[in-house]
């Protein structure tokens, strides 16, 4: 254990040690960052399928040819077998098994009492309709066998004044069928289960044909209900097999392909012949459609943030590796001039790297497993082989390099400025030629072909080729402004200035290569803030766009009352109201239902830009004509150009066309209307069915309570999730999207990587140099050199290259976007508004500039360090070169 190797190992144990370290952190970095993507895209994938995601399969039947196929509700279980075997294979992983149930195709009538309000009730037989996610509150535990029973949720039999025991009649005539209430029930969760089941649990009132109320409900019947409503009743049965989403069994990369499997599955379903005529009906396709896009752009700006992540990391560990071979140089040196050849000089530095190094790779992968961050990915072991590649053949190439000549003494840094080589100069030219070349082949491609491809390594190099290219462009050019502020200095009394630039200017290549790191460190950074920031500006565009106001209340009808009672809430400051009035007839009379139908908005225009805020830029300025009218792009095809006459039920509106209207906020741009006055709505038409509410601090229940107060009866179905919205919440819940949140969590991880692995880098380099700094300052201490004027040049010395870097850096990853043009799209992110106000947050500059303040401190420390330890008697010896 006393051979020179071994001696060489104990002598630089502490530097193998923290080289060993950044080497199994960077190998589990490698493993983990993948990983928890995919894991961050497969949730996302899951929840923008939502919990009422499905693939059902519905078929409608009634009578003999039901009863022939489907005997008794349990049938349909052996059905939901036999239509699960006809899946294909990724289909069948991304769905849980069947939820079978038939409800009627249309709502079933009661018979009640003359002179009260009519019902109609959604009937469901299960399955298994003795249980499901219900919990029993009144009535027997289970429905029975003989008779036809029925349970209802206790909202339905408030509703309908139900209890256990009442007894309803369905159907009318001989056929009808008596359903005893057994059963009142409490509904679990299961969003999607009591969704596909029609009014079960959502009681409520409609208008029928004549205007009349129409209490609607459902219930759940037992199997003699079943045979019933098919035998006496004559009735019909909408069998339904629904598949929901298995979030488990979900792959974002291939969901793309789910929606394919879907066609083929409803192409196999249409074609079976052994039951009744069924078909698949899904919203899968559409959600996949948009989640697409939202994936496709996730991949190529988290695949520009990865690449420049990974050319970070394997920059720093390069630079580890890099001091720790500049440590052997004097060894190494010694070892050439006494005739040792550079396959023995390899011998050396791997007896140091191999066994030492190549062990934490595979520690560090194993880390990055146990994690458990996400599903492995094939990417990671290519990256850890990477690793393993660089730690043992970069300290070798090193050695070749500084030993492939003649052995010279190293002079020191402020003495001699290095000079670039002729390889070097054609490195330079033909990274940055590449860079170009990509980056003008990643434009032409635009987001259509790069969703086709996804990320691929035209984007994964992109951003490293430019941020090395503008790295050796820095390093070519930094040391003229440095040459000419030593001259500038060196005019002064002070040789401190003097001093410092002259070392910063004249720094080795070890010693610039953290100038390429930190670069590329801040290009990260700053391109994840400028996304950010262009995200956050259309996100909040897009919400404002939605909602129009601070407030938006949408139904139906409200009284006419509404926006008077209002301004007695709380916090609001106006409201302007605005009717909505579908499939109105162009053309024609009082009464007449015209050409074409269109859909007609009346609302003070001039009044609503008062009240709009940040959607003001949205509202187009009124007409000058009393009778003027705003046409939409869509519309100016059937309402031409000339007067004409807007009709609806028994009302006509003479106007004529005075502009073209691009976009209206919470109008869907595509569709074909126009906007009123509404002061042209008279009577009984004067009704509001949108009132947008403006105000600071509005007190929410008075709101909701106020507007709820003022629904008519027959309205009450339109309260809905769409009933009150604020532009804030919309706001909200675009940025804590699921694919949103993977983009911000991605972009913060990597920022966070690469600032620490920045400042290691600088630490590193500090460290390294700090002895040799400290024997080379000692002189000017001699000469009177104060402890002040020590930290002083120390952060000369180190702030060009850090400023220098961290600025050139955060400029790149500015204009990242720009540059990279279409293929940086974020559109699918903020419905549609474009997001290219490309700024930046001040959060994000104070959080750049504490960068810069911490780098600053960390020269001053390790300077403060070593400066305690170097004394001048032991640096000043006879003899001593420093």
């Amino acid at each position: 254990m006393r051979g020179p190797r071994i001696r060489l190992v104990r002598t630089h144990w502490a530097a193998l040690l923290a080289v060993a370290v950044l080497t199994a952190v960077t190998t589990a970095l490698a493993v983990v960052f993948p990983a928890r993507v995919v894991h961050g895209y497969n949730q996302a994938a899951a929840s923008v399928l939502g919990e009422d995601g499905s693939v059902d399969v519905v078929g409608v039947a009634g009578g003999g040819e039901a009863l022939s196929r489907i005997v008794t509700p349990a049938g349909m279980r052996t059905e939901a077998d036999t239509w699960r075997t006809m899946m294909p294979s990724r289909l069948a992983r991304a769905t849980r098994a069947a939820d079978p149930f038939a409800i009627t195709p249309r709502r079933a009538g009661v018979e009640v009492p003359r002179g009260t309000r009519s019902i109609a009730l959604d009937l469901v037989v299960n399955a298994d309709w003795s249980s499901g996610p219900y919990r029993v509150v009144q009535g027997a535990e289970y429905m029975g066998r003989e008779r036809p029973e029925a349970a209802v949720t206790r909202e339905t039999a408030a509703f309908l004044r139900l209890r256990v025991g009442s007894v309803l009649r369905v159907g009318a005539g001989p056929g009808t069928v008596p359903l005893t209430v057994t059963q009142i029930i409490e509904p679990g969760p299961a969003t999607g289960y009591w969704t596909a089941r029609g009014s079960v649990a959502d009681p409520h009132v409609e208008l029928d044909q004549m205007g009349s109320e129409v209490a609607v409900g459902g219930v759940l019947m037992n199997g003699a209900g079943y045979t019933d409503y098919l035998t006496k009743a004559g009735g019909e049965f909408r069998y339904t097999w629904r598949f929901g989403v298995n979030p488990a069994g979900l792959d974002a990369a291939n969901l793309s392909a789910l929606a394919t499997d879907v066609n083929r599955y409803r192409s196999a379903v249409s074609g079976r012949t052994s039951i009744f005529q069924c078909a698949v009906r899904s919203p899968l396709e559409a959600r996949i459609g948009t989640f697409a896009h939202q994936y496709a752009t996730a991949q190529v700006i988290n695949g520009l943030a990865f690449s420049g992540l990974a050319a970070v990391l394997g920059g720093a560990l390069m630079l580890s590796l890099a001091l720790f071979t500049e440590r052997l140089r004097g060894t190494l040196a010694v070892m050439r001039a006494r005739g040792a050849s550079l396959l023995q000089l390899f011998r050396t530095v791997s007896w140091l790297t191999v066994p030492v190094l190549l062990p934490p790779v595979a520690a560090g992968y194993g880390v990055g497993l146990l994690v458990h961050a996400g599903p492995p990915r094939t990417v990671s072991v290519y990256l850890a082989a990477a690793v393993a590649l660089v730690v043992v053949v970069f300290p070798c190439v090193l050695a070749a390099r500084w030993n492939r000549g003649t052995t010279l003494l190293r002079r020191r840094p402020e003495t001699t400025t290095p000079k670039a080589s002729r390889r070097r100069l054609v490195l330079e030219v033909l990274v940055a030629v590449v860079a170009v070349i990509g980056l003008v082949i990643l434009r032409r491609r635009g987001l259509t072909g790069q969703a086709e491809l996804g990320g691929d390594p035209l984007v994964w190099a992109v951003p490293v080729l430019l941020g090395t290219a503008v790295g050796l462009l820095v390093l070519r050019v930094f040391p003229w402004p440095l040459h000419a502020a030593g001259r500038l200095f060196g005019r002064g009394r002070s040789m401190v200035g003097f001093v410092g630039f002259a070392r910063a200017s004249r720094q080795q290549i070890v010693t610039a290569l953290p100038l390429v790191v930190l670069l590329l460190a801040a290009a990260v950074a700053g391109f994840g803030a400028t996304v950010d920031a262009a995200l956050a500006g259309g996100q909040r565009s897009a919400a404002w766009y939605s909602v129009g106001s601070d407030a938006r209340l949408t139904a139906t009808a409200f009284d006419y009352r509404l926006p008077a009672r209002l301004k007695s809430v709380r916090g609001v400051t106006g409201v302007v109201p605005l009717r909505v009035i579908p499939d109105a007839g162009v053309g024609g009379g009082a009464g007449e239902r015209g050409k074409v139908e269109i859909t007609v908005l009346a609302v003070d225009l001039d009044a609503l830009r008062a009240v709009a805020g940040g959607a003001a830029r949205f509202v187009p300025p009124a007409p000058a004509a009393p009778d003027g009218m705003l046409v939409s792009p869509a519309a100016v095809q059937y309402v031409g150009t000339k007067p004409t006459t807007l009709n609806w039920f028994n009302k006509s509106l003479h106007v004529r066309p005075a502009g073209i209207v691009n976009r209206f906020p919470g109008q869907d741009a595509s569709t074909p209307y126009v906007i009123v006055p509404y002061r042209m709505l008279k009577d009984i038409d004067s009704f509001p069915t949108r009132v947008f509410v403006q105000g600071h601090g509005i007190d929410r229940l008075a709101l909701e309570r106020v507007a709820r107060q003022s629904v008519p009866s027959y309205a009450t179905n339109s309260v809905g999730g769409d009933f009150l919205r604020f532009q804030g919440d919309v706001e909200r819940s675009l940025r804590q999207s699921p694919m949103v949140k993977v983009v911000h969590r991605a972009f913060a991880e990597c920022a966070g990587v690469v600032v620490a692995y920045g400042l290691l880098s600088v630490l590193l380099v500090l460290l390294v140099g700090a002895r040799e700094r400290g024997r080379a300052v000692a002189h000017l201490e001699v000469l009177g050199l104060s402890r002040r004027q020590r930290r002083i040049l120390a952060l000369i010395e180190i702030g060009p290259v850090v400023l220098c870097a961290v600025v050139a850096g955060w400029l790149v990853g500015m204009m990242l976007p720009r540059l990279t043009g279409p293929v940086v799209n974020l559109r699918p992110y903020t419905l549609g508004f474009a997001a290219s106000n490309h700024a930046v947050e001040p959060l994000h500059l104070v959080a750049l500039a504490a960068v810069l303040l911490a780098a600053a401190l960390a020269a001053v420390l390790v300077d403060r360090i070593f400066d305690a330890r170097d004394r001048l008697g032991e640096v000043l010896r006879t003899g001593d070169e420093g």
